[in-house]
Protein backbone atom coordinates (compact mmCIF):
# COMPACT_ATOMS: atom_id res chain seq x y z
CA UNK A 1 0.00 0.00 0.00
CA UNK A 2 1.82 3.32 -1.06
CA UNK A 3 0.91 6.89 -2.33
CA UNK A 4 1.34 8.10 -5.43
CA UNK A 5 4.55 9.05 -4.16
CA UNK A 6 5.82 5.78 -3.02
CA UNK A 7 5.26 6.74 0.78
CA UNK A 8 2.33 5.16 3.23
CA UNK A 9 -0.42 6.85 2.40
CA UNK A 10 -2.51 8.27 5.55
CA UNK A 11 -5.65 6.28 7.03
CA UNK A 12 -8.86 7.93 8.11
CA UNK A 13 -10.85 5.26 10.49
CA UNK A 14 -14.46 6.13 10.44
CA UNK A 15 -16.32 5.50 13.83
CA UNK A 16 -19.54 6.24 15.54
CA UNK A 17 -22.27 4.31 16.98
CA UNK A 18 -24.70 2.76 15.07
CA UNK A 19 -26.72 5.01 12.49
CA UNK A 20 -24.71 7.71 13.10
CA UNK A 21 -23.50 7.76 9.01
CA UNK A 22 -19.87 6.40 8.93
CA UNK A 23 -20.88 5.05 5.23
CA UNK A 24 -22.53 8.04 4.46
CA UNK A 25 -19.32 9.74 4.94
CA UNK A 26 -17.06 7.52 3.49
CA UNK A 27 -19.33 7.68 0.08
CA UNK A 28 -19.02 11.60 0.17
CA UNK A 29 -15.69 11.75 1.04
CA UNK A 30 -14.71 9.48 -2.20
CA UNK A 31 -16.79 11.39 -4.08
CA UNK A 32 -15.60 14.88 -3.01
CA UNK A 33 -11.93 13.65 -3.80
CA UNK A 34 -12.30 11.71 -7.13
CA UNK A 35 -14.13 15.27 -8.13
CA UNK A 36 -11.01 17.00 -6.55
CA UNK A 37 -8.71 14.36 -8.79
CA UNK A 38 -7.42 12.85 -5.56
CA UNK A 39 -6.88 9.31 -5.27
CA UNK A 40 -8.92 7.93 -2.31
CA UNK A 41 -8.93 4.02 -1.51
CA UNK A 42 -12.17 3.44 0.62
CA UNK A 43 -12.10 0.24 2.79
CA UNK A 44 -15.20 -1.44 3.83
CA UNK A 45 -14.76 -3.86 7.32
CA UNK A 46 -18.01 -3.79 8.34
CA UNK A 47 -19.16 -7.85 7.60
CA UNK A 48 -22.90 -7.00 8.70
CA UNK A 49 -23.10 -3.43 5.86
CA UNK A 50 -26.20 -5.22 3.69
CA UNK A 51 -24.89 -3.11 0.99
CA UNK A 52 -22.58 0.28 0.70
CA UNK A 53 -22.67 3.24 -1.55
CA UNK A 54 -19.40 4.00 -2.18
CA UNK A 55 -16.56 1.74 -4.11
CA UNK A 56 -14.61 -0.21 -1.81
CA UNK A 57 -11.09 -1.00 -3.07
CA UNK A 58 -11.44 -4.17 -0.28
CA UNK A 59 -14.16 -5.46 1.07
CA UNK A 60 -14.72 -7.76 4.57
CA UNK A 61 -17.45 -9.13 3.06
CA UNK A 62 -15.66 -11.46 0.60
CA UNK A 63 -13.74 -12.82 3.67
CA UNK A 64 -16.33 -13.21 6.11
CA UNK A 65 -20.44 -13.34 6.11
CA UNK A 66 -22.27 -12.77 8.88
CA UNK A 67 -25.25 -14.75 8.30
CA UNK A 68 -22.71 -18.22 7.94
CA UNK A 69 -21.24 -16.53 11.17
CA UNK A 70 -24.66 -16.42 12.81
CA UNK A 71 -25.50 -20.10 11.29
CA UNK A 72 -22.04 -21.83 12.17
CA UNK A 73 -21.55 -20.70 15.68
CA UNK A 74 -25.21 -20.28 16.85
CA UNK A 75 -24.83 -16.59 17.50
CA UNK A 76 -27.54 -13.83 17.37
CA UNK A 77 -26.68 -10.64 15.49
CA UNK A 78 -24.49 -8.95 18.02
CA UNK A 79 -22.71 -11.93 19.07
CA UNK A 80 -21.97 -12.68 15.18
CA UNK A 81 -20.60 -9.09 15.44
CA UNK A 82 -18.29 -9.68 17.75
CA UNK A 83 -16.81 -13.05 16.49
CA UNK A 84 -16.46 -11.15 12.83
CA UNK A 85 -14.37 -8.62 14.23
CA UNK A 86 -12.32 -11.16 16.33
CA UNK A 87 -12.14 -13.40 13.05
CA UNK A 88 -10.94 -10.08 10.56
CA UNK A 89 -8.54 -9.28 13.55
CA UNK A 90 -7.12 -12.24 13.20
CA UNK A 91 -6.42 -12.01 9.43
CA UNK A 92 -5.24 -8.38 9.39
CA UNK A 93 -1.58 -9.20 8.24
CA UNK A 94 -3.69 -10.73 5.01
CA UNK A 95 -5.96 -8.43 4.82
CA UNK A 96 -2.72 -5.60 4.96
CA UNK A 97 -1.13 -7.85 2.75
CA UNK A 98 -4.26 -7.59 -0.19
CA UNK A 99 -3.96 -3.74 0.39
CA UNK A 100 -0.72 -3.37 0.67
CA UNK A 101 -0.33 -3.11 -3.40
CA UNK A 102 -2.59 -0.58 -3.80
CA UNK A 103 -1.30 2.72 -4.44
CA UNK A 104 -3.28 5.98 -3.42
CA UNK A 105 -3.12 9.22 -1.74
CA UNK A 106 -5.05 8.65 1.29
CA UNK A 107 -7.02 5.70 2.97
CA UNK A 108 -10.63 5.96 4.23
CA UNK A 109 -11.97 2.89 6.31
CA UNK A 110 -15.72 2.36 7.01
CA UNK A 111 -16.06 0.50 10.54
CA UNK A 112 -18.53 -1.64 11.84
CA UNK A 113 -21.52 -0.14 13.80
CA UNK A 114 -21.04 -0.89 16.86
CA UNK A 115 -18.68 1.78 18.37
CA UNK A 116 -18.62 -1.34 21.24
CA UNK A 117 -15.65 -2.96 18.67
CA UNK A 118 -13.53 0.03 18.62
CA UNK A 119 -14.06 0.95 22.19
CA UNK A 120 -14.13 -2.17 24.09
CA UNK A 121 -12.25 -5.26 21.99
CA UNK A 122 -8.52 -5.77 21.64
CA UNK A 123 -8.78 -7.31 18.15
CA UNK A 124 -10.10 -3.87 17.03
CA UNK A 125 -7.48 -1.90 18.24
CA UNK A 126 -5.38 -4.62 16.64
CA UNK A 127 -6.35 -4.00 13.02
CA UNK A 128 -5.99 -0.15 13.42
CA UNK A 129 -2.05 -0.40 14.20
CA UNK A 130 -1.85 -3.33 11.83
CA UNK A 131 -3.30 -0.96 8.91
CA UNK A 132 -2.46 2.39 10.67
CA UNK A 133 1.26 1.56 9.73
CA UNK A 134 1.75 4.37 11.76
CA UNK A 135 -0.61 7.28 9.58
CA UNK A 136 -3.54 6.81 10.69
CA UNK A 137 -6.06 8.73 12.57
CA UNK A 138 -9.67 8.32 14.07
CA UNK A 139 -12.93 10.20 12.94
CA UNK A 140 -15.55 9.90 15.21
CA UNK A 141 -18.85 10.89 14.23
CA UNK A 142 -22.19 12.50 16.82
CA UNK A 143 -25.23 11.31 15.97
CA UNK A 144 -26.88 14.43 15.25
CA UNK A 145 -30.46 12.74 17.54
CA UNK A 146 -28.33 11.61 20.23
CA UNK A 147 -26.67 14.88 20.59
CA UNK A 148 -29.28 17.00 20.48
CA UNK A 149 -29.59 16.34 24.55
CA UNK A 150 -26.94 17.18 27.32
CA UNK A 151 -26.66 13.56 28.40
CA UNK A 152 -26.86 11.92 24.88
CA UNK A 153 -24.03 14.40 23.92
CA UNK A 154 -22.05 13.67 27.01
CA UNK A 155 -22.57 10.11 26.44
CA UNK A 156 -20.63 10.56 23.04
CA UNK A 157 -18.02 12.47 24.47
CA UNK A 158 -17.24 9.80 26.47
CA UNK A 159 -17.13 6.63 23.82
CA UNK A 160 -15.27 9.05 21.91
CA UNK A 161 -12.59 9.32 24.86
CA UNK A 162 -12.87 5.63 24.89
CA UNK A 163 -12.08 4.75 21.60
CA UNK A 164 -9.07 7.57 21.73
CA UNK A 165 -7.58 6.00 24.31
CA UNK A 166 -8.44 2.11 23.08
CA UNK A 167 -6.95 3.10 20.01
CA UNK A 168 -4.13 5.62 20.90
CA UNK A 169 -4.71 7.57 17.55
CA UNK A 170 -5.89 11.10 17.25
CA UNK A 171 -9.14 11.22 16.98
CA UNK A 172 -11.13 14.60 15.56
CA UNK A 173 -15.07 14.52 16.64
CA UNK A 174 -17.62 15.44 13.88
CA UNK A 175 -21.58 16.31 14.01
CA UNK A 176 -22.87 14.08 11.36
CA UNK A 177 -25.96 15.07 9.02
CA UNK A 178 -26.48 18.49 10.68
CA UNK A 179 -28.17 19.27 8.16
CA UNK A 180 -31.48 17.02 10.07
CA UNK A 181 -30.84 19.97 12.97
CA UNK A 182 -33.13 23.29 13.34
CA UNK A 183 -30.08 26.02 13.72
CA UNK A 184 -31.27 26.76 17.31
CA UNK A 185 -30.32 23.06 18.10
CA UNK A 186 -26.78 22.95 15.77
CA UNK A 187 -25.83 26.12 17.42
CA UNK A 188 -26.68 24.99 21.02
CA UNK A 189 -24.64 21.52 20.50
CA UNK A 190 -21.44 23.53 19.18
CA UNK A 191 -21.50 25.55 22.44
CA UNK A 192 -21.93 22.36 23.98
CA UNK A 193 -18.72 21.20 22.49
CA UNK A 194 -17.07 24.76 23.32
CA UNK A 195 -17.94 25.80 26.55
CA UNK A 196 -18.08 23.30 29.94
CA UNK A 197 -19.29 25.91 31.56
CA UNK A 198 -22.32 26.01 29.25
CA UNK A 199 -22.66 22.28 29.11
CA UNK A 200 -22.08 21.81 32.71
CA UNK A 201 -25.60 23.74 32.96
CA UNK A 202 -27.41 22.00 30.05
CA UNK A 203 -26.62 18.91 32.30
CA UNK A 204 -28.31 20.22 35.69
CA UNK A 205 -31.55 21.85 33.85
CA UNK A 206 -32.25 18.15 32.10
CA UNK A 207 -31.72 16.31 35.53
CA UNK A 208 -33.99 18.65 37.14
CA UNK A 209 -36.05 18.50 34.79
CA UNK A 210 -36.25 14.28 34.91
CA UNK A 211 -36.59 14.59 38.52
CA UNK A 212 -39.30 17.05 38.17
CA UNK A 213 -41.29 14.69 35.31
CA UNK A 214 -40.65 11.81 37.99
CA UNK A 215 -41.84 12.91 40.77
CA UNK A 216 -45.34 14.58 39.27
CA UNK A 217 -45.87 11.13 37.67
CA UNK A 218 -45.67 9.34 41.12
CA UNK A 219 -49.21 8.22 41.96
CA UNK A 220 -50.04 9.74 45.73
CA UNK A 221 -49.60 6.81 48.34
CA UNK A 222 -52.54 5.18 49.99
CA UNK A 223 -53.25 5.35 53.17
Amino acid sequence: MSSNDGTTPPVLFVVGTAGAGKSSLVTSFQRWARFLDIDVLAINLDPGAERVHYDPEFDVRDLISLSEVMDEYDLGPNGAQILAADLVASQAVEVFEEIEGLAGDIMIVDTPGQVELFAFREASSHLVHVLGQGRACLIFLFDPLLSSTPSGFVSQMLLSSIVHFRGGLPTANFLSKSDLLEPETFERILEWGENLDVLEAALFEESANQRDLTEAGREPSLR
